[in-house]
């Protein structure tokens, strides 16, 4: 998460900072949550920092014209001196924005907590800053530090040895800036700041967002609002009148301030900020609204084909399940084909059994005539011979008894073995038929879920931001979105070219 980073000069007003009064802007509910580090007085602070070194100074001057009178004087001289100079500084410092980072909110908490621990190391890192007026505002908009102070150069060797001095102070603390006003000690310092609270933020797991200025670019709108509400902020830290008196012997010309001249200047960089960010916010706006727009026709598309992609799945169901019952009754046909070759083989044993039987018939038979022809030539038959011809009469009885029972066995074997013939030939017929069927119905709807994806898409960065691209021989095409439709792209079957692109760099190492 990133989130950006706001140091600039104040106005100084300390009635405002420590509540003397409510402004509009201010929740006077949440002004009990505001916390206050210190809250002197300046003359009590002036006296706490430059009384010493004042009456040392008093004590070295013969002329009564060269002392100054107290704290009160010093403080006199610094407002009259004409270098710019002031009797103490302010700098309101902000981590995010109203749209990241309210009061109220979770990341707004984060924030006080960021900024809470910036302004308890401040005074460690700025030896030559006294602090004599630093408050937390928890009602307003957003969690932000009025931090108040008094420069303090040293090791003068004429005059006062320690006095108010922005640039000495800086420089002694190691920072040195350039002598343009772009990057004199004062804007050095403050990058300087910003980078000890970046740290503080990093620990807290929040990256610095980018610098916004003169040439906005590839913001959201709520960055874009965000640098026109940080810019107005800023602009009512400026004075809206500026002291000028008409220059000697001139009535065109006009006598300003040097540092009223840096305020104006500075204005007008803040107004064209503040119209660069609204007329990109409007722009911004008016693009997203297009791409919601577009979104919703491919959500409507997505609903029709989700649709389709249902009636195809029903339709796909039932030919499986009609599949699954034609294969339950293969199983069947299967295990009664088995059932017939083993009543074959049943069979096939009391044929060859029957055959024995009528081998016998005919042997007994032959046995019979035989003793017929004997009966014939002797007339006096013995009981033996009569009882012989009696067994053999009821033997052929039974034999001839049993043959429609074995013709009726070999006709129960052809017809289960028709019976198996005929089902196998119509499982055959159909079984093509169905597989057909069912290959129909997926080609279909793989059919229609491609034309939601192509089967290949790019991840890469492109003219819409990081993301999955279609590419033709080479030609970046259309954007279908960032990270979070990965699981979409993979259910459906798209292949990612080169799939380490949507790792990090460490990951991919």
């Amino acid at each position: 998460m990133e989130k950006s980073i706001s140091l600039m000069k104040g106005k100084g007003s300390l009635a405002h900072n420590n509540r003397e009064f409510i402004a509009e802007n201010v929740d006077s509910d949440r002004t009990k949550f505001n916390i206050y580090y210190k809250q002197e007085k300046l003359e009590e602070a002036y006296k706490n920092c430059s009384a010493e070194t004042i009456e040392n100074y008093n004590t070295k001057q013969k002329r009564k014209g060269r002392r100054i009178n107290g704290v009160k004087g010093y403080i006199d001289k610094i407002e009259k001196s004409g270098n710019g100079e002031k009797p103490f500084y302010e700098i309101v410092v902000q981590v995010g924005n109203i749209y990241d980072s309210a009061i109220g909110t979770e990341q707004g908490e984060l924030c006080k907590t960021i900024l809470d621990e910036y302004m308890r190391d401040f005074e460690k890192r700025n030896p030559n800053l006294y602090v004599f007026n630093a408050v937390f505002h928890c009602d307003e908009c957003t969690p932000h530090l009025h931090i108040d102070y008094i420069p303090l150069g040293r090791d003068y060797k004429q005059g006062m040895a320690v006095r108010n001095s922005l640039d000495r102070a800086l420089k002694q603390q190691g920072i040195d800036g350039k002598s343009n006003k772009r990057e004199n000690s004062t804007i050095a310092w403050q990058q300087s700041e910003k980078s000890a609270l970046e740290a503080i933020m990093n620990r807290h797991g929040i990256e610095r967002a980018a610098e916004t200025g003169l040439h906005l670019k590839n913001q959201s709108v709520n960055q874009y609002k965000a640098v026109a509400h940080d810019t107005d902020n800023r602009l009512k830290q400026l004075p809206q009148q500026i002291e000028y008196k008409p220059a000697f012997l001139s009535k065109d010309k006009v006598v300003v301030n040097a540092a009223d001249i840096e305020k104006i200047e500075e204005k007008a960089k803040l107004l064209v900020i503040k119209e660069d960010a609204v007329k990109s916010a409007e722009a911004k706006q008016k693009e997203e609204l297009s791409k919601i727009s577009e979104y919703k026709h491919y959500k409507s598309e997505s609903e029709k084909y989700k649709t389709e992609s249902a009636e195809y799945k029903k339709k796909y169901e039932e030919k499986a399940e009609a599949y699954d019952k034609m294969a339950q009754k293969i199983d069947e046909v299967r295990e009664s084909h088995f059932k017939a070759i083993e009543r074959n083989l049943n069979l096939r044993r009391d044929y060859s059994k029957a055959l024995e039987t009528l081998t016998a018939l005919v042997n007994s038979a032959a046995e019979l005539s035989r003793a017929v022809n004997a009966v014939i030539k002797t007339k006096d038959l013995s009981v033996e011979v009569k009882a012989a011809l009696k067994a053999a009469a009821a033997f052929l009885k039974k034999s001839i008894s049993d043959l429609p029972a074995l013709e009726n066995k070999d006709f129960e074997r052809e017809s289960a073995f028709k019976e198996y013939k005929k089902t196998k030939d119509t499982i055959d017929t159909s079984t093509p038929e169905i597989s057909q069927e069912i290959s129909t119905l997926y080609s279909s709807a793989l059919a229609k879920v491609n034309e939601k994806y192509p089967p290949i898409l790019t991840y890469k960065g492109g003219s819409q931001g990081r993301g999955f691209y279609e590419i033709h021989n080479g030609t970046v095409g259309r954007f279908y979105g960032g990270k979070e439709i990965l699981p979409e792209l993979l259910k459906n079957g798209v292949k990612i070219k080169d799939p380490y692109s949507l790792l990090s760099r460490s990951q991919a190492r």
